[in-house]
């Protein structure tokens, strides 16, 4: 999973390194799509999958993903 968050641009002007981490204002709403699974009794791994390059490179990545994955447990209740 990974979030896009820019309001900048459409759908089809999106790429890869636009893919961040999960977060308060995903456009394309993983957190939906996670309970949905869930609920439909998935019990499986799911991969976070931050393509921009900002992320990969963020000297605060260990505190960002753990924010990322306690935004999407505290979701999935």
């Amino acid at each position: 999973m990974s979030g896009i968050t820019r309001s900048d641009l459409a759908p089809n002007e999106l790429s890869e390194p636009d893919r961040v981490l999960v977060e308060e204002d995903d456009r394309v709403d993983n957190l939906r799509q996670l309970r949905t699974l869930k609920d439909a009794g998935y019990n499986g791994y799911v991969s976070m999958e931050p393509f921009n390059p900002g992320v990969q490179r963020s000297k605060d990545l260990a505190a960002q993903l753990r924010a990322s994955f306690a935004r999407v447990r505290a979701s999935l209740g």
